[in-house]
């Protein structure tokens, strides 16, 4: 955790995308969202309700590093999809992430 005070800067090192969950609720708070998944060719589904709020990537193996971005949902979406697939074979065990919402 950084405080609020921190004034200096910072890099952390590339990693993979390794996975992606989604969450309601205020920032780094918990709630993560249990939806059904479908497994596909190359990587799976995660049927979640319309009213989450965060969809959230973690990289590296040990998914140390979390990236948490807000969602602006349009308020007619009842449902929404988070579609995890395997990247490009140059990059063995990365993945790429992304929300659908109907």
């Amino acid at each position: 955790m950084i405080p609020s005070t921190h004034k200096g800067k910072g890099l952390v090192s590339a990693r993979y995308l390794s996975g992606a969950s989604m969450f309601i609720g205020e920032f780094n708070d918990g709630g993560e969202l249990q939806g059904l998944r479908k497994d596909v060719k190359g990587g799976y589904d995660i049927e979640v309700p319309a009213d989450t709020r965060w969809l959230v990537c973690f990289y590296g193996d040990s998914q140390a590093i979390s990236w948490w971005e807000e969602l602006k949902l349009e308020p007619k979406s009842t449902s929404c999809t988070v579609q995890v697939r395997s990247a490009q074979p140059q990059r063995p065990g990365a993945v790429e992430a992304k929300l659908i919402c109907k």
